[in-house]
């Protein structure tokens, strides 16, 4: 049953169900991250307390648990879209829409993000606390676990990870995070910040519905759409976008960070480059109309991935995949931070720490 844990100070974990869902939440004095176990490990919530911000998006769909409806036809891209109702999901084993692999009908963005994940309670003190999720796809013969730890009074949330192979063969992969921020914490005056990095646009063909042009290896954050030249630091408002997409990649360093200088608040990512060697950048408003946003959409998604080529298909042709040999596993780790956003900084460290 659901419980939440008596400790009222430090860092501390409860147990809810939110939404019919199962959920975890840990805290510490500047965060409170709150994880949906019984939803593909979701973070619902990424609230900084000092601003009394939450960085995600909360997208437009009422927030539904899984297997408690009937859709009126199944979509054929999968179920992700029915579902998507938080800012950051895990993406495994395969991004962007939805391939045929070996006989394995994947829809789109994968299969953990629709799983129930079991979770255990690793490290439950007032200077740490520290959960592990882990849930097995069906489609595929991949673990995958995950470690989730805040510690002190620190504002960034440790993220430790490891898919394994179960099955008797090399099988192809893509890894990446969904992460959507969304109002108030977006808007405007939001600015978008990279290390030195190229940046190349695919095109309608690749990335139906965009408006930027083809391109490839400009530097970041110059593109072109078709109404002239982009910058892609800044983020315009909901009313002046329909649906934008690009790719970061060749980047010297393994973070970026997006700022709202008005409310003085920041979100950092510092991840494993050697895992996550490209940032896919999604970002749609309002006038992207019709299904499935219906005017209504306002986001922009910073999402480390592993793979630059997408489809999963074409990934897999171009050698662009990852690979995991029978029994192999594969591990890597992210950590996101919350800072003061009013200026610009110069870095990210692995465990959070901020470079002015």
């Amino acid at each position: 049953m659901p419980f939440a844990r008596s400790r009222n100070f430090g860092c501390r974990v409860s147990e809810i169900e939110i939404f019919g869902i199962p959920a975890v939440v840990m805290e510490n004095a500047p965060l409170r991250v709150t994880v949906l176990s019984g939803k593909g490990a979701d973070i619902l919530e990424l609230l900084y307390k000092p601003r009394d911000v939450d960085f995600l998006w909360r997208p437009p769909l009422e927030p539904l648990a899984p297997g408690s409806f009937a859709p009126s036809l199944p979509p054929e891209a999968g179920s992700f879209s029915l579902f998507y109702f938080t800012g950051w999901q895990e993406i495994f084993p395969l991004g962007s829409v939805g391939v045929e692999y070996r006989g394995a009908k994947l829809g789109q963005h994968g299969e953990v993000h629709g799983l129930p994940w079991s979770h255990d309670i690793v490290s439950d003190r007032s200077d740490e606390v520290s959960v592990s999720f882990e849930t097995k796809c069906r489609l595929t013969p991949f673990r995958l676990r995950r470690v989730m730890t805040l510690r002190s009074d620190a504002p960034a949330l440790h993220i430790e990870e490891t898919a394994t192979n179960e099955g008797g063969e090399e099988i192809d992969l893509m890894w990446g995070h969904h992460i959507a921020f969304g109002a108030p914490f977006l808007g405007p005056d939001c600015e978008i910040q990279f290390p030195s990095s190229k940046t190349t646009v695919w095109g309608p063909d690749r990335a139906p519905g965009t408006r930027l042009r083809y391109s490839e290896g400009l530097d970041w954050p110059e593109a072109f759409s078709e109404d002239g030249p982009v910058n892609l630091s800044k983020v315009v408002g909901p009313d002046e976008i329909e649906h934008n997409q690009s790719f970061v990649h060749d980047m010297t360093e393994g973070w970026y960070a997006i700022r709202n200088p008005g409310l003085a608040a920041a979100f950092g990512l510092a991840f494993d480059l050697s895992v996550f060697k490209t940032v896919w950048d999604w970002r749609i408003g309002h006038q992207a109309s019709g299904a499935p946003w219906w005017s209504k959409g306002y986001t922009v998604a910073l999402e480390p991935f592993s793979t630059f080529q997408v489809p999963f298909d074409r990934a897999v042709e171009t050698g662009d995949s990852l690979k995991l040999g029978a029994g192999e596993s594969l591990s890597t780790w992210l950590t996101a931070v919350a800072f003061d956003g009013t200026d610009p900084i110069s870095g990210i460290g692995p465990s959070g720490e901020i470079r002015r």
